[in-house]
């Protein structure tokens, strides 16, 4: 049977997932798999409401409008059927499928989606900018970098699980006089108490990074609270200063997440410099990412316990010392004062001084 490929291509984890198209137009989706774990027996095992089982590696082509007609729980079994698949999400009412650029509609939904663009297009041309204005501006968003004219930034390190190179970051900052800020995970103060002090007693801001690292989005307001609570008291125990800034698990935040947050008087703190050095990236390239990036004001992301950060964190220092730039801790970096007050974040997450209102005449 011959195929017509279309030009989409579309890389999907370990697949690659492509539109095929029979001479009568009829849509199908082929994947196909080039890793060991394809021929392992978890990825032969049956898949009831399928006519293709066991699963098989390569050329199996299914109709999407057969697999819109599929119920949801099925269609959920598919599309996260090998590992790989799991990002795709079903929507029950809807009927569609969703990875990445792939959407997959029925018919009905799609005329929906259609008629809703042309009532929004209507609808911005009458008079939507103002609306649209107003929804922007009650977006919340942490700090991702500061306005700063002078050449002033903050290095920060997570920490979350290991302690490996802890002390040597310690002793690599004390060299060339540099307070960077540390955000720990309740559960790594339980189990470094030690290394908690000595960020401390070095002069280093020992800041919130939750409790359990978990994900925040995924809990209401209160739970963002009482587990931020709790993280600040494992602190303080410790150091004698409560946090005033945290950093969210996995870098995730949504609007309640952010809301809750700022109800405790703390500030979220995002970066708008990363390292990478998670990725185990060679220390060469990790200096170079840092140093080509870092402007007036920026917040640069560590790991405390990744692979060749105590290599480049030398360089990056000397580098960005030479052109001229300081290293303060993030508390210092920031702007004072309350949100949307005395200062505003833009859509960058770059915090800005608030403008003083104009009073009419």
């Amino acid at each position: 049977m011959n195929y017509e490929e279309e030009n989409r291509r579309i890389s999907c984890g370990g697949f690659v997932v492509s539109k095929k198209s029979f001479g009568h137009d009829e849509t199908f989706f082929r994947a196909s798999k080039s890793c060991e774990r394809w021929g392992s027996s978890s990825c032969r095992t049956p898949l009831p409401g399928f006519p293709h089982t066991p699963f098989r590696p390569v050329d199996e082509r299914f109709p999407l409008f057969w697999l819109a007609q599929k119920p949801p729980h099925l269609l959920r079994r598919f599309l996260s059927y090998p590992e790989g698949w799991g990002a795709y999400t079903v929507r029950e009412r809807t009927g569609c499928i969703m990875r990445g650029k792939v959407l997959l509609l029925r018919r009905g939904t799609l005329l929906l989606i259609l008629t809703a663009l042309v009532a929004a297009g209507i609808f911005m041309a009458v008079g939507g900018p103002g609306f649209v204005s107003a929804s922007a501006a009650k977006r919340q968003l942490p700090i991702y970098s500061v306005e700063r004219e002078e050449k002033v930034c903050a290095i920060s390190f997570d920490a979350a699980w290991g302690n490996e190179d802890t002390q040597a970051l310690i002793d690599i900052l004390g060299k060339y006089n540099v307070k960077a800020t540390f955000f720990v995970v309740g559960d790594w103060v339980d189990k470094y108490p030690e290394s908690v002090k000595a960020l401390h007693d070095a002069g280093h801001e020992v800041m919130n990074h939750s409790l359990h690292h978990d994900h925040y989005n995924a809990v209401t307001a209160d739970q963002v609270v009482a587990d931020v609570t709790a993280c600040n008291e494992k602190i303080a125990a410790i150091t004698g200063v409560t946090p005033c800034l945290i950093r969210c698990p996995y870098g995730e935040y949504d609007d309640h997440v952010i809301s809750a947050i700022r109800s405790m008087g703390m500030e979220p703190i995002q970066w708008d410099v990363d390292s990478l050095d998670w990725k185990d990236l060679p220390a060469g390239e990790i200096t170079e990412r840092v140093v080509s990036r870092v402007q007036p004001g920026s917040i640069v992301l560590f790991h405390n316990a990744a692979l060749h950060t105590p290599e480049a964190l030398p360089a990056i220092l000397e580098t960005l010392l030479q052109e001229g730039y300081t290293f303060v801790p993030i508390s210092e970096l920031i702007l004072p004062g309350e949100y949307n007050v005395d200062y505003t974040i833009d859509h960058t997450g770059r915090q800005l001084p608030a403008q003083p209102s104009s009073s009419p005449r």
